[in-house]
């Protein structure tokens, strides 16, 4: 089983913590209930055996070992070694099944068997008194149980399923032997397993045969009077095994917790991102009454409305960690919950339009950048990077090591709203000659802050053609009521078929512009960069430090 589990989940919060939640009653000294449990176990056997000339006591030295299935099985020390039968459980009667063979004296003997029960020393001894005595004798036998200091309550049959975060959750069916076997089966094909299992100093350890030095080492907990199971693996080979579980329920407790996962179509993806949710529910001693799909960013704060049915769609518009939750109700009105995490970020923002040029041993890079997001976003960090003809790295664009790219060129302006643009002007010193450039969106935040850029006005605008190439005067005027600091106004100009030929920037308005306070500005694209003939449109925006 540990090389063939399907490691699956969600972030489960509990801690399996030892042996807890089962009552026990030592002063009971005869059960009446249907249930098996009691029995299940391995128990050393001897007999007292009451004929005409009196009681016999023979110490067979047998072992009994009652299993789950209802197979009993008998362990000798004669040659033949063991042999297998049945037994059930009814009211106050343990019976032994028998198969007739057809003579009369042999299945006089023999035959099917009734015993009353009782146990005493806190259910560790046992005392099968044969109710149907045959061939003038009849039975006592006492059983006194073996493996005791923890193994007992592990015994039976368990449903339940496997958690993990990131991973999907499974169904699963475990069955703990008397005998120290253990079986296996996730619901696939080929899972069914039979391993060995212990338990020492309040740990449960599965041992393989094929690899008798590497048990799994589990946590546990039990719950709900011993009828619920949580197993934390303790020894992880992996960081994805880490926070691995089962949540096990016992097959013949009173009411099964029911049993849901949950998957998504998408667990991450940018905004606004739709997500179509599936989920599995199954109850063994009942029905699914009702899935109930809740929606939460982060673990606490409830998002948008829930849902009800076994599969949804929901739609996240702002980024963030969500989480979405099935909760499904059985029959009994009972419930249990299944989780998975969505990631939705923002899309980044696109390069609309790019150019390049030279000019002596100096290159320039333009472009505009788009915010294709549903909210504002700021910090754009752009690097550009020159190649030879033979993909060589000549430059990378930066203020501080232009090798290395430690300090990007920013867009402009601070933020960019949605749907808007922005412009970008890179230049690069001492480059003779290069082949092709790409571009590089590093980094952005998101987020807007009130005002910013919003109180600068434009006005008086013309256009010429100056002494050192195309013109564009006009005046910048903060109609705000504070100062804004490292206030500009950028340029980009297009030919005729709207191609970008350059961006520009006036570098000599004032850093600080205090409310009320206008300043004229003149944008160059300058003709040793371009041909200012093809201009045939420009457009103008303003950006501030805020």
């Amino acid at each position: 089983m540990k090389k063939q589990l399907l490691i699956v989940g969600i972030i489960v919060l509990l801690v399996c913590v030892g042996l807890s939640g089962c009552t026990n009653n030592p002063t009971e000294q005869k059960i009446t209930t249907a249930s098996q449990d009691k029995f299940l176990g391995t128990w050393s056997v001897y007999h007292v055996i009451t004929n005409e000339n009196g009681p016999v006591v023979r110490s067979l030295n047998y072992t009994w070992i009652f299993y789950p299935s209802g197979d009993f099985l008998t362990i000798t020390a004669e040659e033949s070694g063991f042999y297998l039968d049945d037994y059930k459980v009814e009211g106050d009667k343990f019976i032994t099944s028998y198969i007739p063979t057809g003579d009369p004296e042999i299945d006089a003997v023999f035959g099917p068997e009734e015993y009353s029960y009782s146990f005493t020393n806190d259910y560790k001894s046992l005392t099968l008194t044969d109710l149907h005595p045959k061939a003038h004798q009849s039975y006592m036998i006492y059983l006194e149980k073996q493996n005791t200091e923890g193994q007992d309550k592990f015994i039976g049959t368990w449903y339940g399923r496997t958690e993990q975060s990131g991973h999907d959750s499974h169904l699963a069916t475990m069955i703990f032997y008397p005998s120290g076997n253990l079986s296996y089966n996730n619901g696939t094909v080929g899972s069914y397993e039979m391993n060995g299992y212990r338990v020492e100093d309040n740990k449960l350890y599965f041992d393989y045969e094929a690899y008798p030095n590497e048990p799994d080492m589990w946590g546990y907990s039990f719950t709900n009077d011993c009828n619920s199971l949580t197993l934390c693996l303790l020894n992880p080979l992996t960081e994805n095994d880490e926070d691995f579980m089962f949540l096990f329920h016992k097959q013949n407790s009173s009411n099964v917790e029911p049993i849901v996962s949950c998957s998504a179509d998408v667990t991450n993806g940018t905004i606004p991102l739709t997500v179509h949710f599936t989920s599995s529910g199954r109850d063994i001693d009942g029905t699914i009454e009702s899935y109930e799909w809740n929606f939460y960013k982060g673990l606490s704060s409830p998002y948008g409305t829930s849902s009800l049915g076994q599969n949804v769609t929901h739609t996240f518009s702002e980024a963030g960690i969500y989480y979405a939750f099935v909760t499904v109700t059985d029959d009994k009105g009972v419930t249990a919950k299944d989780g998975i995490r969505i990631t939705v970020t923002f899309p980044d923002p696109v390069i609309l339009k790019n150019t390049s040029y030279s000019y002596l041993d100096s290159v320039y890079v333009d472009g505009i950048v788009k915010n294709v997001a549903n909210v504002p976003i700021n910090n754009v960090n752009i690097k550009v990077t020159l190649y030879d003809k033979s993909n060589n790295i000549i430059k990378t664009s930066g203020w501080w090591d232009e090798d290395l790219g430690d300090y990007y060129d920013s867009a402009h302006p601070y933020y960019i709203k949605p749907e808007e643009t922005a412009f970008f002007h890179v230049s690069f010193g001492d480059v003779p000659y290069y082949d092709h450039y790409d571009i590089e969106i590093i980094s952005f935040d998101s987020g807007y802050i009130s005002g910013c850029g919003e109180s600068l006005a434009i006005s008086d605008i013309q256009d010429n053609i100056g002494v050192l190439g195309y013109e564009v005067t006009g005046t910048l005027k903060n109609e705000g009521l504070y100062k804004l600091t490292l206030v500009g106004v950028w340029g980009a100009f297009y030919d005729s078929s709207g191609n970008l030929l350059c961006i520009e920037h006036d570098y000599t308005l004032p850093l600080d512009l205090y409310s009320g306070q206008e300043e004229t500005f003149t944008i160059t694209a300058y003709e040793f960069g371009i041909d200012i003939s093809k201009i045939s449109s420009y457009e103008l925006k303003t950006d501030e430090f805020c």
